[in-house]
């Protein structure tokens, strides 16, 4: 998975190489067009074998989120974790292996049942996986109503060594997203060891977020916003208020009720 060259490491930025560029302007094509299939082909072909890197991984993870196909998203992204799991870090340019396509596992019907109940992947904590490759499959996730996965993967971000690669304002958002698409829901988890339930998007997760994410993350407006209205579809309105008058108060809002009802001047 490494290349032998003493090159930098997959933290560290380079000038890349002009086909390195090339590579990744193809792959962002293929994704902006939602050419999933193409660009996936183009990413694991064996030509690419030697440009291949966490980089070009995360657009194509952002094209399976763009195409609604988080399956494919958890392969690349748990293939960049693999790969970084086994090799510790050293000056070596980080060179992925193709995942596991979705082929492979058509014919295999239980481990597709037991995929559909999981809780989604786990990370390598040693970090060199990109903010942007997890915000795509957050955002993959969010897409698919798959929030028991997307707060899986929220939690363990905050874990990781580098803090380069926790979560930032737009994975935050991206997470906050799929809590305004989705009601909480009781998802029932089924694993080698046990079964159990757990609730999992619309008010339950955007608070858990929110009480996860506030003294590290400088929330924007869009996180103010969707908060705001998360907490109203939960019927929660004073806390609905209360959110308003943080974010006036974080922001620099300045607000002024009219003195006359609105309707006065319309007459």
């Amino acid at each position: 998975p490494y290349s032998n060259n003493n090159g930098p490491s997959p933290t560290k930025r380079t000038t890349p190489s002009k086909e390195a560029l090339e590579f990744s302007s193809v792959l962002k094509d293929y994704s902006s067009k939602k050419m999933l299939r193409e660009a996936l082909e183009y990413y694991h072909h064996p030509s690419k074998d030697d440009l291949r890197d966490v980089h070009h991984g995360s657009i194509v993870v952002d094209c399976c989120a763009r195409c609604g196909d988080f399956h494919e998203a958890e392969r690349v992204v748990l293939d960049m974790h693999t790969t970084l799991s086994r090799k510790k870090k050293g000056d070596g340019v980080l060179l992925l292996t193709p995942p596991a396509s979705a082929a492979d596992n058509d014919n295999d019907i239980d481990k597709k049942k037991k995929d559909e109940n999981s809780m989604g992947i786990h990370i390598y904590r040693g970090g060199g996986v990109p903010v942007q490759a997890h915000t795509a499959l957050m955002k993959a996730y969010a897409h698919a109503g798959k929030m028991e996965r997307a707060m899986t993967l929220y939690r363990q971000m905050f874990h990781l060594q580098n803090k380069k690669e926790r979560p930032n304002i737009r994975t935050f958002n991206t997470l906050l997203r799929g809590c305004m698409w989705t009601a909480s829901t009781q998802y029932s988890i089924h694993d080698d060891h046990q079964s159990n339930t757990t609730l999992a998007g619309g008010i339950v997760s955007a608070q858990e977020a929110w009480n996860l994410s506030s003294s590290i993350i400088p929330f924007d407006a869009s996180s103010y916003e969707y908060s705001i209205v998360i907490l109203c579809q939960a019927l929660r309105c004073q806390e609905a208020e209360q959110r308003l008058i943080q974010m006036m108060q974080t922001l620099g809002i300045k607000f002024e009720y009219p003195k006359q009802p609105l309707s006065h001047h319309n007459k």
